[in-house]
């Protein structure tokens, strides 16, 4: 899982992580700020910032995300969310 996540995020460019802050918030906290630490995302200056998830799974199981997100994935949807706000 770190190399897939690695590789996305160099292959993007990717240097701000979106870390939901639902279950096991505070241990994916630690792990990422773990990785963060020991490079795994050089040459990238990876952060990460923990953001409110508070409502997201309602709205990715809602007729209006089902409209706006035609034959996605509830999961896809909700992660997509973060981004969006």
């Amino acid at each position: 899982m770190v190399m897939v996540m690695t590789m996305i995020s160099v292959i993007h460019r990717c240097e701000l992580i979106a870390l939901g802050n639902g279950t096991a918030c505070r241990e994916t906290e630690s792990y990422l700020s773990d990785l963060i630490q020991s490079g795994w995302f050089y040459p990238l200056d990876v952060k990460f910032t923990i953001v409110n998830e508070q409502g997201t799974s309602i709205y990715s199981c809602s007729p209006v995300a089902q409209k706006e997100f035609p034959g996605t994935d509830p999961n896809v949807i909700s992660a997509s969310n973060y981004i969006l706000y």
